[in-house]
């Protein structure tokens, strides 16, 4: 999974590359934060898509979170 760079410039709008807005993500959205992540997702998204998708990205959390924990023990960070 792609993990994208984003910026928050001085008047506090985020610019979303290229290739997040041809992917559906321009126009007008709909935000749901917590206190350490946020969702972005189309006004038409269904909840039922907009969990799975959640889920697809906390494994590839779990995943990463692995993976760091492995490197921090000096394993192969191949591993996994």
């Amino acid at each position: 999974m792609v993990e994208f760079k984003l910026k928050v410039d001085r008047s506090g709008k985020i610019y979303f590359p290229k290739t997040i807005r041809e992917a559906g993500f321009s126009g007008d959205l709909r935000a749901l934060p917590n206190w350490r992540a946020m969702a972005i997702y189309p006004p038409n998204a269904k909840s039922e898509d907009i969990i799975k998708s959640l889920r697809v990205i906390i494994q590839d959390l779990e995943h990463r979170m692995k993976v760091e924990e492995s490197h921090a023990l000096g394993g192969d960070e191949r591993e996994g």
